[in-house]
């Protein structure tokens, strides 16, 4: 059993369901579909990691992988350039 991955799956629907509500709120005239697409455009891993640089949220990220890091340096002077 992979007990290490549920705090991941919690936090991507916490997310999910938080950005949900978030553009639900926002744009009340989009139908489900709109709604769908617009969530989904904006919660994937490339956007979430640009975010994540951008506003310097991935040093609060905890991990126990010295080589992520190191990807994620690499991650962030690629985006910066």
């Amino acid at each position: 059993m992979r007990r290490h991955l549920f705090p991941e799956f919690v936090g991507d629907a916490a997310l999910g369901l938080a950005f949900a509500n978030f553009i639900y709120i926002t744009y009340p005239d989009l139908d489900p579909g709109q709604l769908w697409l617009l969530r989904a455009s904006n919660i994937n891993t490339e956007r979430l990691a640009r975010v994540a640089v951008r506003h310097g949220l991935f040093h609060f990220v905890r991990h126990n992988a010295p080589s992520l890091d190191v990807k994620v340096n690499e991650f962030s002077l690629a985006i910066k350039k």
